[in-house]
């Protein structure tokens, strides 16, 4: 798993620098480049882009476990105690200090009384214990405002503070990063301006490319498995059996994938008879979806009209 996840990144790092790298001063360096106006406004998006990157980075390397204890003392101090009954373990490989792990799929009430389920890898210090075998139940901390990251936790759970070496080792790879942005910076401006200035920088240099890019991977790594909406189904939701009115293609394809409205009936906790639509791709996978009667969903009761269905909720 390791080696699987270390090949993944090398490979969006390909294509994140060396690739626009290839493309750029082989196709397009040179091109007529831009006016003044649009070439300022392209070092302004670079070096914006670029600072964006840095802070994430410090965040990362040198903050990163500062604000992970921050954020877990807030969720043990402000977060709702809920139990949970762990309904499934299944060991994983023992991480790099040997403690065991474990992926738990726990059982649990959400904050209006329906029953939903949460998965979540476990370290475990003491599995003499047997806190988590199935069957067993376990206290964990929630989020009301499902804001927090995380926004669930085992109660009393603690995170290390930063080590000397940790703080040394990431100040390092920070300033390495730093000094090789503004290098770049630097030759690309003697090599290529020519006495134009900055007028060489186009959409496609790597100034800008590059950046933009490795933001864009950033956010990639950093989503979550629920969006916002999901979550609030899933923590202040209610599961109901909706009654399939209709399933009709939209005529839109998405990725040679058909989009398919579906029209739906359902009572709610009032006793409320609540009629509401939705639109979803449909996939190989999800064909069976269009022939069911009835679909689980969760609704919120503020507003029942705002609807997610119940398997997106299990991931």
């Amino acid at each position: 798993m390791k080696t699987t996840g270390l090949f993944g990144l090398l490979f969006l790092l390909f294509w994140a620098i060396p690739f626009p790298m290839i493309m750029y001063y082989n196709l397009s360096m040179f091109s007529d480049g831009s006016t003044p106006v649009m070439a300022f406004m392209w070092l302004g998006v670079s070096l914006l882009l670029s600072i964006l990157l840095l802070r994430a980075l410090f965040n990362s390397l040198i903050l990163g476990r500062f604000i992970a204890i921050r954020r877990l003392n807030n969720l043990m101090q402000n977060g709702e105690l809920k139990t949970a009954k762990i309904i499934q373990n299944t060991a994983l490989a023992p991480d790099t200090t040997g403690m065991n792990k474990y992926r738990l799929v726990m059982e649990l009430q959400n904050f209006v009384g329906t029953t939903i389920h949460e998965t979540m890898d476990m370290n475990d210090n003491n599995p003499v214990l047997h806190r988590f075998d199935t069957g067993k139940t376990i206290k964990l901390r929630v989020d009301k405002t499902l804001k927090n990251v995380p926004y669930l936790q085992l109660d009393g759970a603690q995170y290390n503070g930063p080590t000397t070496r940790g703080l040394a080792i990431g100040s390092i790879l920070w300033l390495f990063c730093a000094s090789i942005i503004a290098g770049y910076y630097m030759y690309s401006y003697n090599r290529e301006n020519n006495g134009t200035g900055w007028r060489f920088l186009v959409w496609d240099h790597p100034l800008v490319l590059c950046p933009l890019i490795l933001m864009g991977i950033t956010l990639f790594l950093r989503r979550g498995k629920f969006t916002k909406n999901q979550l609030q189904h899933k923590y202040y939701g209610y599961e109901t059996q909706a009654q399939v009115v209709a399933a009709s293609q939209t005529g839109v394809y998405i990725n040679n994938r058909p989009q398919v409205r579906f029209d739906l009936q359902y009572t709610d906790h009032n006793n409320k008879l609540n009629s509401v639509s939705f639109k979803k791709t449909i996939g190989i996978l999800d064909t069976g979806l269009v022939q069911q009667k009835t679909i689980d969903i969760f609704y919120l009761g503020s507003d029942p009209q705002n609807i997610c269905l119940a398997s997106e909720l299990t991931k």
